[in-house]
């Protein structure tokens, strides 16, 4: 009932400019004003800052010395992926904001690279072909959904036949955006690197795709269902599949057949954890974060996070250290944090 007060005083200021705008359009012309003014958008209210924490967290990696990468399809100032130690703003990857720029949901590292999914649309003034003839920006009314190389620290790492901004960009898919339509999705939901390689989720197509992470040329690609999230677990690349399942693959792309899944658990992110455990985001009813031993039939070890997260009783809504809120990345450092 509360929830229903709320709605029926948000509709009253609506219901106040319909009426006004009625009584205008059949007032006589003695009556109605001519506006005499124009209004023009002078920017954002707030254009970011060194200690900015950006405005959305959807995907999370975790260096060995406890380094955050945090990733998010848009960020008012522009911290489309930010860089946190110790509880602190460190830095940001450079060049993810505007002329068609945005985010994604994939953050990887390796002990020398930071990949981040990213789009880029076309249509902007800018140049489209670098010094050697190659497109680098997509056509007008194309979005490219790829990955940006980086340095650890943020900057654009150019590689032969890069795209996009600093030629940093490997193409994963390209779409075609209608106007006035919304815009398609087809973004790289997962991420990680491994043993010289980059493993990719490209649910569009139904595929993992593998790159070197040297020259980012694609080695092979197989078939995956829905995939989503993935990592890389004594020897064996995990990924979550339709959102229902973890499924293991051999690094060749053979599958395993062994398969995480149960009732109640609706995967999202994971992770290995030091010892060997794959840790598990539960992004259904139990808001927790669950640890597996996975040797053979996969075994629920402990989980973290009270049942039911911050909607758990005896008090839904109540905030708490453990009560989570939609958790969406999970990681862990060299000494088990």
């Amino acid at each position: 009932p509360r929830l229903g007060i709320h709605r029926r005083r948000a509709m009253v200021p609506g219901m106040i400019r319909r009426v006004a705008l009625l009584l205008c359009l059949f007032m006589p012309p003695s009556v109605r004003a001519e506006l005499t003014y124009t209004t023009h958008w002078l920017g954002n209210t707030f254009g970011g800052g060194d200690s900015w924490v950006q405005n959305y967290a959807e995907g999370l990696a975790v260096a060995a010395d406890g380094t955050c990468y945090v990733c998010s399809e848009w960020d008012e100032g522009g911290r489309e992926i930010g860089i946190y130690r110790d509880g602190k703003v460190v830095g940001k990857v450079e060049e993810t904001h505007g002329w068609g720029r945005g985010g994604g949901q994939a953050v990887a590292i390796s002990d020398k690279w930071l990949y981040v999914g990213m789009t880029q649309e076309g249509g902007y003034k800018h140049p489209e072909k670098n010094k050697n003839g190659e497109l680098v920006f997509p056509a007008e009314w194309k979005l490219w959904f790829g990955i940006r190389r980086c340095t650890l620290d943020g900057k654009a790492t150019p590689f032969p036949g890069g795209a996009g901004w600093g030629e940093a960009f490997r193409v994963v898919t390209e779409v075609t955006v209608e106007k006035g339509n919304p815009r398609p999705r087809g973004h790289v939901a997962g991420l990680w690197a491994h043993g010289g390689e980059l493993f990719a989720s490209d649910p569009a197509g139904g595929l993992i795709r593998v790159y070197d992470e040297e020259t980012m040329a694609e080695k092979r690609r197989f078939r995956a269902f829905t995939p989503g999230r993935l990592c890389v677990l004594r020897g064996l690349l995990h990924v979550v599949e339709d959102g229902a399942r973890v499924a293991a693959y051999e690094l060749t792309g053979r599958r395993t057949g062994q398969v995480l899944e149960e009732d109640d658990v609706k995967p999202g992110a994971i992770a290995p954890t030091p010892e060997g455990r794959l840790m598990v985001v539960e992004e259904g009813p139990r808001q927790q974060v669950l640890f597996y031993n996975m040797g053979g039939v996969p075994k629920l070890i402990r989980a973290m996070g009270e049942w039911g997260g911050v909607w758990s009783l005896p008090e839904p809504g109540a905030a708490g250290p453990i009560r989570f809120a939609r958790p969406t990345g999970v990681g862990a450092d060299a000494a088990g944090n």
